[in-house]
């Protein structure tokens, strides 16, 4: 039979591997990144785009029904889509991190802008905020 002090110690390291178990698992759920697709309103939809600087990445874009009543890219005023986008990442609290990945806008370091600016190969949206390439193509996706 086990001592006393040898059950506790058993039962003590126990507790602290389920602890350990379960913050690990919170961690994993908090650190889910959110998508455009999980915010997205019953009037908004979803563009894809590429750009110059990643060619292999697909970026997302939401746009707003109501004001693009004809949803042909071809009459859509990109840029005012892109302001509208990052504006509602914002709204949703998405970190830096998650507006770089799901839409490809980041604010960039004064140097990287004083390169960018040289080659004027990006796209300046809002609030600081940039493409670091220029826009390749798109398509309505949703």
């Amino acid at each position: 039979m086990m001592s006393e002090n040898l059950m506790s110690e058993y039962l003590m390291n126990e507790l602290f591997r389920i602890d350990r178990e379960i913050q690990e698992k919170k961690k994993s759920e908090t650190m889910k990144e959110r998508t455009l697709e999980s915010i997205k309103k019953e009037n908004e939809g979803i563009i894809n785009f590429n750009i110059t600087s990643d060619y292999y990445n697909t970026f997302q874009l939401l746009f707003d029904r109501d004001l693009n009543e004809e949803n042909d890219i071809a009459y859509m005023d990109i840029q005012e889509i892109l302001e509208y986008t990052l504006n509602r990442m914002l709204e949703e609290n998405f970190t830096p991190e998650e507006i770089l990945s799901n839409s490809g806008m980041y604010i960039p370091s004064e140097k990287e802008l004083e390169e960018l600016e040289e080659y004027e190969e990006y796209v300046t949206i809002d609030l600081c905020y940039i493409l670091g390439g220029l826009i390749l193509n798109v398509k309505i996706v949703a």
